[in-house]
């Protein structure tokens, strides 16, 4: 079948729903995984979206909640690499937020003989950072960002009106796109250049100042250790008075620096408690999970029968000390023939290291 499928994930102030969407001769929309979040368990909400939809690269639909989304009008004789400018004046005084050139953009929507209108989009700031911050963390590729109520300009249906969005590269005035924490004004042409600094963002030069002082700050402290080094050696090497000796032995013979790099934690498999339980109402299914983590190299498992037997899904729920992303994505692959999503983790005083509470195959 000829076409391709974007993955959609639509977040609003507390649910999360993945799509994705079959572009081809017709549209179709399958939905994989829907939850609602908070701000203690929206990685592990994430984490079983990457499982359902099997794919990190993704186009984020915003709630209007978590969005502002205003319109406005400028002459038409209005130069290009002004507008933008001219924008960040107006909208400093409607949206209620300290506003960043990274953290909005925006699109000329329409050109008349004597207007130009625009359409703005900025994330609610703090939110969005959370989420943002969340999304880079398990390596989402995330190709497009935008509101409803844009998205709705392609299509009724805002999922597949994100999923029919083309305008993804381009000049700054024609696209509404910008990516996690990335300035878009790096994208502006080459003719910007002598209002450049200007344009820099704020955070950026800031960057840029603590780098620089940083780095001088470590050339000085390296020379003063090094000139001490030297100066204990030189006096310490001097003959004693008080003796006969011949040489005096220098009290520092060599320093070496060393930099150890700090490897990732790996886990014991022997080491897990683990408790499987069934939940599925089907005979056998726990001792059939256990004996596939035993092929595995697991070895202290323990299994029973769940308090309820109508689980769908498989749910893991693993001691925040024990948890690392090399263990969830093991344990996922294993258990292959069954839906497996995360819940909150362990508290510390549950005697077992992982919890698994087993629900219907595939």
């Amino acid at each position: 079948m000829f076409g391709n499928t974007k993955s959609i994930i639509y977040i609003s102030h507390t649910a999360i729903q993945a799509t994705t969407v079959h572009i081809g001769s017709s549209l179709q929309k399958y939905d994989k995984f829907s939850a609602t979040w908070t701000g203690e368990n929206l990685e592990a909400v994430l984490r079983t979206v990457l499982v359902k939809i099997k794919s990190n690269k993704i186009s984020l639909l915003l709630d209007d909640n978590l969005s502002y989304v205003l319109t406005l009008s400028f002459p038409a004789n209005t130069e290009i690499i002004k507008i933008r400018k001219e924008i960040f004046d107006k909208i400093q005084s409607v949206i209620p937020e300290d506003l960043g050139d990274s953290d909005w953009d925006y699109k000329i929507v329409a050109e008349k003989r004597n207007k130009k209108t625009v359409l703005v989009f900025a994330p609610v700031k703090e939110k969005f950072a959370f989420i943002s911050k969340t999304l880079q963390k398990l390596k989402f590729e995330v190709e497009a960002i935008e509101p409803i109520s844009v998205a709705k300009m392609r299509h009724s249906d805002p999922i597949i009106g994100l999923a029919l969005k083309k305008d993804l590269k381009g000049k700054d005035e024609e696209i509404l796109n910008f990516a996690l924490n990335t300035p878009k004004i790096s994208e502006i042409s080459k003719e910007n250049n002598d209002q450049g600094s200007n344009l820099i963002p704020k955070q950026e030069q800031r960057k840029k100042i603590f780098l620089k002082y940083l780095l001088i700050g470590l050339f000085i402290a390296i020379l003063f250790i090094l000139g001490l080094l030297y100066w204990q050696s030189a006096r310490l090497s001097r003959p004693s008075n008080q003796s006969n000796l011949k040489s005096a032995t220098p009290f520092l013979k060599k320093t070496v620096f060393t930099i150890t790099p700090q490897l990732e934690k790996k886990i014991d498999l022997s080491d897990l408690k683990i408790n499987v339980l069934n939940g599925s109402g089907n005979a056998g299914e726990a001792a059939n999970v256990a004996e596939i983590l035993e092929e595995d190299g697991f070895k202290n498992i323990e299994t029973g029968n769940a308090t309820n037997s109508a689980f769908i899904d498989t749910v893991l729920q693993v001691k925040r000390s024990k948890n690392n992303d090399e263990l969830v994505n093991r344990i996922s692959n294993l258990l292959n023939e069954y839906s497996v999503t995360w819940q909150n983790p362990l508290t510390a005083s549950n005697e077992y290291d992982l919890l698994i509470i087993v629900g219907k195959k595939l």
